[in-house]
């Protein structure tokens, strides 16, 4: 089940409210502007103290979706240690995997035929990093479109988490077709590969003994399981009085569970390692989601 989202503004505290619902289970968000960037092409360092448990990042003001903007995300103390979240990491990329993970990616039409689209990274697995005192989160970003506003908020929540996601990306080059095997770890949750036609076969060993194997059309057809795909009536290319509003793009990333507790008895199965054969006409890549202790 995908969640329910519902925001509300309060004009004295200029902040938004968001209840999440999924599974009957509500947390409850409060949405807070850290920044507003413009005109410029990159930032670096920004630092948010705040206890948080998602950032949210909106694009507004020209005709281009997120394309070629790139993000790494630290968590430091001050001592000059630092946990990496993502690291030069396609914004575009950390948005797909947003939709499926969490369920909430958005773009809709505006006058002049501009786009808003908006995404949330999910940075914990369950509560807020506590961000407090010497610790901080730093959000910096590269290719930016300076003609474009983007707006950075920190979602606060009550409930503390100390476990964070990593992102980690692997490229593997499109010279020639490769198998590659890869080993996971227990802390690794999510395995997303990039659908740019890299990869022909994927196949699964978990610890229960069992692999499976999926061709892409087999992957893509799984993936467009979990896609939603909403569309409105659009002002600009209909003349309706709505403008239209997009969630969906399920062909972009193909998102597969490393593990799972198919019985709902708390015994989790997972996958121990995955071996991919690329097509060499394209380069191969994908991200690993893992959960870690600060």
């Amino acid at each position: 089940m995908l969640p329910i989202v519902t925001v509300c503004h309060n004009p004295v505290f200029g902040r938004l409210y968001v209840c999440l619902t999924k599974q009957y289970k509500q947390k409850i968000f409060i949405v807070m502007l850290v920044k507003t960037i413009t005109g410029v092409t990159a930032v670096q360092d920004v630092q948010i103290q705040k206890p948080i448990n998602k950032l949210l990042i909106v694009k507004q003001g020209t005709v281009n979706t997120i394309q070629d903007e790139r993000l790494t995300l630290m968590v430091g103390n001050g001592q000059g240690t630092e946990k990496k979240i993502a690291v030069d990491v396609r914004a575009r990329d950390l948005a797909n995997i947003s939709q499926f993970g969490a369920g909430y990616n958005y773009q809709a039409f505006q006058t002049a035929a501009n786009l808003k689209c908006a995404f949330v990274i999910d940075l914990t697995h369950a509560g807020a990093l506590p961000l407090s005192d010497n610790r901080y989160l730093s959000v910096s970003a590269t290719g930016l479109e300076s003609a474009a506003t983007y707006l950075i908020y920190g979602l606060e929540l009550h409930v503390l988490d100390t476990m964070y996601n990593e992102f980690s990306t692997t490229v593997i080059a499109g010279t020639e077709p490769q198998s590659k095997v890869y080993n996971c770890s227990s802390g690794e949750h999510l395995l997303c590969l990039v659908n740019n036609r890299g990869f022909s076969q994927i196949r699964l060993k978990w610890s229960n003994g069992v692999e499976v194997a999926y061709t892409l059309e087999e992957a893509l057809a799984l993936q467009r399981e979990l896609n939603e795909l909403t569309l409105a009536p659009d002002t600009l290319v209909e003349g309706d009085t709505l403008n239209q509003t997009i969630m969906g793009g399920g062909g972009e990333m193909i998102i597969f569970p490393l593990s799972t507790d198919i019985d709902h008895d708390g015994t989790f199965e997972r996958v121990i390692t995955f071996e991919i054969n690329t097509t060499g006409t394209a380069e191969c890549r994908f991200i690993k989601v893992e959960s870690k202790h600060l």
